[in-house]
């Protein structure tokens, strides 16, 4: 919960700051007005705090006792002065702080009426209450204790009525042919559909408790998603055999209930069989998203994401978006994915459809929150042994025969190639058809030797214009797709080493901004023999840094010397660098696993310094382009 803070303090009344364990109980009133505009609180400061004991039920659950125990240990910290903490088995003192359902008066009284997700703070004598109807809205209520009344010494208490937080649920109850959800339990082929619609009926629409189960058993009625659908708002609910089917997306599979809450609705009995549809959210359009871009590329500020992709497992941008927060505090402001050999491998038969839909909704999502989508790919390469299970990418597609065959109509190389554009432009133009504007990098790192359209194969170069072919077939196969919304990005590898990286421009007309794969060894090398970033920004074009690593002897297997060699301070401080000497940019991606600020440490410090963008600072970019 956000810091609410005590300087919000509208008024208080001969108040005389002591040391918190004083022995005298003095009250003093002070209002506090809530922002969140749920309520004016009048609260008292408690001068004694120091001689309260923390009490919780004898029969408490081990969440209660942990969540006691550290609110002892906060508060007692914050005082400079031990409390005591006990159960109520034991004899009652007088100034006691009652944690949960006590068997103390003032805690019943206070436990009448709650929800599960409801909880109250209040005084009631000389006794704190701190009471909620789940262990959840117990930990919540602690929570806003220690953020919004414990402040520059002092301990406040609200009085009367106290702090009283009801959970206001889109729906009262769902039941499933007059039977009541929770006697029911989640199944999913996707694990994570499950557990998502569990928690969301949970925490959004009734505060039932539906439990998810990882396999399916003779007798039991279960709630049976099929969340494999493309479609992203459309769903079907159908009563069958005593269970509930719900067919869709990822999406509305797991917020069905949503349907009928905007009908109005609160009593939901679902029968038979019910279609709907998901209100859509809306987008950014592509002109916004560039003129964004634009924006934040004559900063001296830059948007931070991360990669979703993984060599064993197929990712989704929840993995990433969890990962990121957890490292930093924030949300990333961009997240790439490789439908490719290194993701979703939409050209093979690895990737099932439950998963395709899962990636797609939560990008659809992530960009209706402002977050920017990239998309690339690892494409199998387009021989006549291409092998669905078996894509190969790193290999060299050798001789100028062999490259100008891929775009030459009617051979096999071409049909191949043209195979795998279908497939993945199918895909691309689900955001498309959804007005949803993506940026495209084919083709990265093409100035090198390890992928099959890397242009220096076995110590020779192939002409530049086989490459520039091979960009502008992909090119006019898309915008024969009708693929409107893409924003294509070039985007070389940093070319100390290796080929120049504009020797394979296709050209102004073929690109809409421009990027560098970059990973380093700590030796700043765009700055290097190679002028690889200066040159990209020649082209007048937003430049980024697409892909960023590092590696050598900055890179470290465990953690904690990970942040003592290369950390998110030293990444901050490389991109301050970059500023300093003269170079712009608009976005940078890492990758992910030991080349993400994951891995690297001190997130929040470097999320807290000003220089990257987050997920939720996007909104306002937006915001301030449709203005002008």
């Amino acid at each position: 919960m956000k810091k609410f803070i005590i300087a919000l303090l509208l008024l208080i009344f001969a108040l005389t700051i002591v040391s918190c364990g004083s022995s005298d109980f003095k009250e003093t009133t002070v209002i506090y007005r809530d922002p969140l505009g749920r309520q004016v609180i009048h609260a008292t400061y408690i001068e004694n705090i120091g001689e309260y004991t923390v009490v919780r039920s004898d029969t408490s659950e081990n969440e209660i006792k942990d969540i006691a125990t550290e609110f002892r240990k906060t508060i007692s910290d914050f005082c400079g002065s031990q409390l005591k903490i006990g159960t109520d088995y034991g004899s009652k003192s007088k100034y006691e702080i009652l944690i949960g359902n006590t068997n103390r008066p003032e805690s019943k009284n206070a436990m009448k009426g709650l929800g599960l997700n409801d909880y109250v703070i209040k005084l009631d004598g000389t006794k704190i209450v701190i009471a909620g109807g789940s262990n959840a809205a117990i930990k919540t209520a602690i929570d806003e204790f220690c953020d919004n009344f414990m402040y520059k010494n002092m301990v406040v208490v609200p009085e009367g009525d106290g702090l009283v937080y009801v959970h206001n649920f889109k729906l009262n109850l769902i039941k499933i042919e007059d039977k009541d959800a929770s006697e029911y339990k989640i199944y999913s082929i996707n694990p994570d559909a499950s557990a998502l619609l569990a928690q969301k009926i949970f925490d959004e629409y009734t505060g039932q408790t539906v439990e998810v189960a990882k396999e399916m058993e003779a007798g039991q009625n279960y709630i049976i998603l099929e969340p494999t659908s493309l479609d992203y708002a459309p769903f079907k609910a159908e009563v069958k055999d005593g269970n509930l089917y719900v067919s869709g997306s990822y999406k509305s599979c797991t917020e069905f209930p949503e349907y009928f809450a905007k009908k109005g609705e609160k009593n939901v009995n679902i029968k038979g069989s019910v279609e709907g549809e998901l209100e859509m959210p809306t987008f950014y359009t592509k002109d916004e998203l560039m003129a964004v871009l634009e924006t934040v590329y004559n900063e001296e500020t830059v948007i931070l994401g991360e990669q979703v992709n993984s060599y064993s497992e197929i990712g989704t941008p929840s993995d990433v978006l969890k990962r990121f927060y957890k490292a930093s505090g924030k949300y990333p402001g961009i997240i790439g994915v490789d439908i490719g050999g290194y993701g979703l491998k939409l050209t093979g038969e690895q990737c099932p459809d439950y998963i395709k839909s899962q990636v797609f909704c939560e990008f659809v999502d992530y960009a209706a929150q402002g977050g920017i989508i990239q998309l690339h790919t690892h494409m199998a390469m387009p021989t006549e042994i291409w092998d669905p299970e078996n894509q190969v990418f790193r290999s060299a597609l050798d001789g100028a025969e062999a490259w100008a065959e891929v775009v030459t109509e009617g051979t096999a190389l071409n049909e191949t190639f043209k195979k795998a554009l279908q497939i993945e432009g199918e895909y691309i133009k689900l955001f498309d058809d959804l007005g949803i504007p993506v940026t495209w990098r084919p083709f990265h790192e093409m100035n090198a030797n390890w992928f099959w359209w890397g242009v220096s194969v076995n110590g020779k170069t192939i002409d530049a214009s086989y490459f520039s072919d091979l960009w502008i077939y992909m090119y006019e196969y898309y915008e024969k797709m009708g693929l409107d919304d893409i924003v294509w990005v070039y985007s070389p590898n940093n070319a100390n080493g290796f080929i120049d990286v504009m020797y394979t421009y296709p050209g102004d007309d073929y690109v809409d901004i421009v990027g560098l794969d970059w990973y380093t060894d700590g030796a700043y090398e765009i700055d290097g023999s190679g002028r690889s970033y200066a040159k990209l920004m020649n082209t007048e074009k937003i430049t980024n840094i697409c892909e960023f690593g590092i590696g050598g002897d900055i890179q470290c297997d465990e953690r904690d010397i990970q942040k003592r060699t290369f950390s998110c301070l030293d990444f901050e401080n490389t991109v301050k660098q970059m500023f300093s000497d003269g170079y712009k940019l608009a976005y940078i991606l890492t990758w992910t696993a030991q080349d993400s600020i994951d891995w690297w440490g001190y997130g929040e410090e470097m999320m807290a310094g000003g220089t990257f963008i987050d997920r939720d600072t996007l909104p306002k970019y937006f915001e301030a382009v449709r203005a002008k």
